[in-house]
Parts: structure tokens; sequence; C-alpha cells
């Protein structure tokens, strides 16, 4: 995610990053090392695969207008 925008571009990221880091520790509490790398390869894994569904629509849609 790109959020140099403007001077506060870096205010927002570094919060959001350190939010993400409180959120995913309240995730992972309590869980194996193990545990932690298998849910974290699942986890980028559905990312990837979301973020590669949502590309395909979006250029189903641009076709779609186009024709």
């Amino acid at each position: 995610m790109d959020l140099m925008v403007a001077g506060e571009g870096n205010f927002v990221a570094s919060y959001i990053m350190l939010e993400q880091r409180k959120y995913l520790d309240e995730i992972f509490n309590g869980f194996t090392h193990d545990e932690r790398v298998m849910m974290g390869r699942m986890l980028w894994k559905i990312d990837r695969n979301v973020r590669h569904v949502l590309m395909e629509n979006k250029i189903k849609q641009e076709r779609g207008k186009m024709g």
C-alpha cells in the first residue's frame, strides 16, 4: 500500500503499521513459533489469492466497458 501522499503520509503509514503489528500480536498470542509461521504463510496465500481475484475482476470490468 503506497501512502506517500503528502507530508502527513509518513505519519499515517507509521500509525497503520503500528496498529497492524498490535493486531497481529493479539491474533498470534499463545501460538508457538511454528504455528505463527504456518499461520503467516496461510494469511499471505489468502491475501495473494484475494488480490489476484480482485485484479481479474477489475480487468473483466474494464474489458466489459470497452466492448
